[in-house]
Parts: structure tokens; C-alpha cells; sequence
């Protein structure tokens, strides 16, 4: 739907095309570029929920007058395709196949989030660091001689929304990771040395594939 009927729309980095609290008025499928989907924490903070990238689908419906539960900002230029969402929601109405298909991305997007949020509770911040590192991985990694090439240019702080922590403490424990050959950083890009070794200090539940992602 979206490549028949999707409107281009390009965004700069920085850019936010829906606000925590507002209501949203269209779904974006992105083409091409990353957006950083969060929450607010009570206390004030930033939470990562996901980075969403090529061939993804960022957006909410919603049930009568509610509003978005996150936001969503573009971590670089990014090239979409938009939706109204009334549209969509007609489209739903009228297409059995598609709308069977969006619930299942819905729940499968909730199972995400699920175990995400396990890792930060069961593990800690140090957990949820290590296993947004595999889950990173997982999803924009790319294979290289000397090991995996986290595809996407990271700062101390993104990693430090998703795990609820401070930058300075993510700077120690990348640090320390860094020590042990574990990773090494080059102008932002993570390179992965030991993913089995990151996955034994998570005690990794090994989930499927699809589940252990970050968009």
C-alpha cells in the first residue's frame, strides 16, 4: 500500500515526525535513513524503545481521542513514504490479508519491547547495554574479517537511552568492553569481536531471530 499510495516526505536529522502526547495523524515507511523511537520516563529521561531503518513501518493507531505513546526522531536524512492514518485504517476495513498482516507486526513489535524491557529489569543497566549491542548486531550488522560492523554511526548517549543509564556510565562499561577485545569503536561504528562472549554475560535466552532485534 504504501508504495502505491504513499506520499514522499523527507526529513533532516534531528527532525521529529510525531510527538509523545500529540495525535498522530499519519504511518511513514521509511526508504531510507534511521529513526530513533522513544519514551519519556516519569523522572524526565529519554527511554530508546527501538531504531527503526529500510523497509520499516514507524507510527501508531490509535483508539478514539488518545494520543501517540512515543516519539519518533530522525537520527539522520531520511527519505518515507506517508499514510493518513484514516486512510489506512479504511484499507484495514475493507482487506482481510492486510489486516490480519498488521497484527501480526503489531505483536510482534509488543514481544519486542517485552523483552527488551526483561533485559532491564532481570539484568540491570550492564544487561540492557550488552544485549542493545546484540540486538544491534542482529539487525544493522555486518559482517567483516575481524567481526561485526554495527552499520548504523552511534553516540555514547543513544546507547545510554536505551539502557536507562547515564553517558558517563555507558562510557565505563564500553571501556571495559573495549579491555577485554570484546568491541572496538571507530568515528562512532561499533565493531562486535565476541558476540558469544557479550551473549554469555547476559546469560542470552537465545529467542528467535525476529524477537532479538532493535527495530
Amino acid at each position: 500500500m504504501f508504495m502505491l499510495e504513499g506520499l514522499p516526505y523527507d526529513v533532516s536529522k534531528g527532525s521529529y515526525l510525531f510527538l509523545e502526547g500529540k495525535v498522530p495523524s499519519h504511518l511513514f515507511f521509511i526508504k531510507e535513513g534511521h529513526i530513533k523511537v522513544t519514551r519519556s520516563t516519569p523522572g524526565g529521561r529519554e527511554l530508546a524503545l527501538r531504531i527503526v531503518g529500510a523497509g520499516d513501518v514507524v507510527g501508531e493507531l490509535i483508539c478514539g481521542d488518545s494520543t501517540c505513546s512515543v516519539s519518533a526522531r530522525a537520527m539522520d536524512r531520511c527519505s518515507l513514504l506517508s499514510i493518513p492514518i484514516t486512510d489506512f485504517e479504511a484499507s484495514l476495513l475493507d482487506d482481510r490479508v492486510r489486516n490480519r498482516d498488521w497484527m501480526k507486526w503489531v505483536q510482534l513489535q509488543q514481544r519486542k519491547d517485552q523483552s527488551r524491557f526483561r533485559d532491564l529489569l532481570l539484568h540491570g543497566k550492564k544487561g540492557a547495554l550488552y544485549s542493545t549491542l546484540i540486538r544491534l548486531t542482529n539487525t544493522y550488522g555486518e559482517h567483516q574479517v575481524d567481526g561485526i560492523v554495527i552499520g548504523i554511526c552511534l553516540t555514547n548517549q543513544d546507547l545510554a537511552d536505551f539502557c536507562g543509564a547515564s553517558r558517563e556510565m555507558v562510557n565505563r562499561m564500553l571501556h571495559d568492553l573495549k579491555e577485554d577485545g570484546v568491541l572496538s569503536i571507530n568515528k562512532g561504528f561499533i565493531t562486535i569481536h565476541k558476540l558469544d562472549r557479550l551473549k554469555e554475560m547476559i546469560d542470552c535466552d537465545q529467542c528467535p531471530l525476529c524477537i532479538c532485534q532493535i527495530n
